[in-house]
């Protein structure tokens, strides 16, 4: 049993919305997460949907331009920090999922709520983690309660990778119950692994060649068909960061041959790394969360009072 703590130490300024800062300690320290909630209306009259937000492999809290949209536009946001805040680790090394799970149910009881929803939005590194969530939500679920009601994951990843932290032995991003999650190990042998120190912008051809590693690929492979609640995948053809695009197309390939009806659908543009940097690509990812959880609270799958725009 995971015990965890809550602490609230945030406040309001000016004239932004209430603000709640919470970190969620887990018994080992280096564990910690740290989440900042942003609630769009206090009253107790109506409860917005909660958006959880997960940023990529620079750490921290994320908000984004996506956070902006989204409470404008009614919704209540909740920033997770999995690693890299000033209360936490700065290495990314084998993750355990179990507590960012238990920080969603927790989430789902937030003001007072019985059942209430969340979709999750993860860019990058935090896309990786969503498809993850999605993925193993029947693992990590309380009671069978999904994780969340919808997922976008943006510029995400097909596979686990290993820990972007390079050390001498190399390690697992992410971890179950344990165990560290098969990944894709970076190669040492590889004509672009200075890319990795002198432009990490174009990263994308030292990952390009981490992925011939067909061995690798195969056990380090996201079981996306597993997925049951409905996740949209956007990625930009243009990224130089990590080959996105060609990532969800392996993810939608597997899908394809293990689950074709599964809820979950790919949207490629010719957009760079920074998909959610597109006004029109966050209206998307904004539209669906919208029309999923219409469907969720239509069909008593979770509580919630849909807002109707900014």
């Amino acid at each position: 049993m995971l015990a965890c703590v809550l602490a609230l130490v945030g406040t309001t300024a000016g004239n932004a919305q209430p603000v709640q800062s919470i970190a969620v300690s887990h018994p080992v320290e280096q564990n910690t997460l740290v989440l900042q909630m942003t609630e769009v209306d206090l009253s107790a009259e109506r409860l917005p949907p909660l958006v959880v937000l997960l940023g990529g492999s620079d750490g921290g809290l994320w908000f984004g331009q996506i956070g902006v949209d989204l409470t404008r536009a009614g919704y209540s946001t909740l920033s997770l920090s999995y690693f890299g805040h000033e209360l936490q680790s700065s290495h990314l090394i084998e993750r355990p999922l179990e507590p960012i799970a238990d920080a969603l149910a927790q989430a789902r009881r937030s003001r007072n709520a019985h059942n209430r929803c969340i979709a999750i939005i993860g860019a990058s590194k935090g896309g990786e983690l969503a498809l993850l969530l999605a993925a193993y939500s029947g693992e990590l679920s309380i009671n069978n309660t999904p994780l969340a009601d919808a997922y976008v994951a943006a510029s995400p990843s097909h596979v686990v990778w290993q820990s972007p932290h390079i050390t001498l032995r190399s390690r697992s991003s992410w971890s179950i119950a344990g165990e560290p999650l098969d990944f894709v190990p970076h190669p040492w042998l590889s004509r672009h692994l200075p890319d990795v120190f002198f432009d990490r912008w174009r990263v994308g051809r030292y990952l390009q060649d981490a992925l011939q590693n067909e061995r690798a690929v195969s056990r380090a492979m996201i079981p996306v068909e597993n997925i049951t609640q409905p996740t949209l995948m956007l990625a930009g053809e243009l990224d130089e960061m990590w080959p996105s695009a060609d990532m969800v197309r392996a993810a939608n390939a597997r899908l394809e041959r293990r689950a074709p009806t599964a809820p979950v659908s790919a949207d490629i543009r010719q957009l760079n790394h920074f998909v959610l940097s597109d006004e029109d690509a966050r209206a998307t990812a904004i539209t669906f969360i919208s029309e999923t959880l219409s469907a969720s609270i239509a069909g008593g799958q979770c509580d919630a009072d849909l807002p109707q725009g900014p």
